[in-house]
């Protein structure tokens, strides 16, 4: 394995170390660098899931937040080939499951989500990244964020516990499958600009009006949302949340952290 890249973002932020392992094959020496990078914000994302760390089905949250995960129906975690470590596979129905009650730092002014995707087979349908979801009554289920792609369009939404949109934005047909895609949704309550970037590029942007939900209901996850059979077929790797919308400066930064290839 090689490259794993960690932000140093409590005590050091603006520091990052590469650290190079060898297994023989196609990589460099080991080693260590040390680098300095244009500053996220002190605090950082307040979820991490680089999927390097786990114990049994709990995947361990690498920001200092403590907002572990848990693989379910049939995820599973898969060394990539030759670089880069570890990502998550998403099976069939496979999802990764978030806390609600006790999710430290909760986005409430600004959010930002972001991971790399990787589709199989094909970008059709309703692939959903992130999503959280509330029962209304009984039978009604309403989503609260929904970070999807459907049909090769990336969407981005939300909507309060009044059922009222907060912000909502649909790319272009952009995905393709079998590639990994950095994806980023983000919003900013002061401002109202909601936002997706694919591959470091801005794609698509609308205006959205007043604060975050913070109550998520009773399912936060990655990779399906209750209706519609919106699984993700495929895999994901390098998922963040942060409580507040990046700048573009801060992107490149994030591109760089970790390098998918091909599996």
């Amino acid at each position: 394995m090689v490259s794993l890249l960690q932000v140093l973002c409590d005590v050091w932020c603006g520091k990052r170390t590469r650290s190079r392992m060898c297994d023989g094959v196609a990589c460099p020496k080991s080693g260590q660098e040390f680098e300095t990078i244009s500053c996220l914000r002190s605090g950082c994302p307040v979820l991490h899931l680089g999927f390097e760390k786990w114990e049994n089905q709990v995947v361990l949250d690498e920001s200092d937040k403590g907002n572990n995960a848990f693989l379910d129906k049939g995820a599973f975690i898969a060394p990539h080939i030759g670089v880069c470590g570890h990502y998550a596979s998403l099976g069939k129905m496979g999802d990764i499951l978030l806390e609600d009650t006790t999710f430290r730092g909760k986005p409430r002014t600004g959010i930002t989500v972001a991971s790399w995707v990787n589709l199989v087979g094909t970008s059709r349908g309703y692939h959903s990244i992130f999503s959280t979801a509330r029962v209304m009554n009984i039978g009604q289920v309403m989503g609260g964020y929904h970070f999807e792609i459907d049909d090769g369009k990336v969407r981005w939404f939300h909507r309060n516990r009044l059922q009222n949109p907060v912000f909502s934005v649909f790319t272009d047909d952009i995905i393709k499958p079998d590639v990994w895609t950095h994806l980023i949704g983000s919003y900013n309550s002061t401002s109202g600009e909601a936002k997706v970037y694919v591959n470091g590029a801005l794609h698509g942007t609308s205006q959205g009006y007043g604060p975050l939900d913070d109550v998520w209901g009773y399912k936060a996850c990655l990779g399906s949302f209750d209706l519609g059979g919106r699984h993700l077929r495929g895999f994901v790797d390098d998922f963040y949340i942060f409580n507040y919308a990046i700048r573009p400066d801060q992107i490149k930064d994030m591109l760089r952290i970790k390098c998918p290839g091909r599996t």
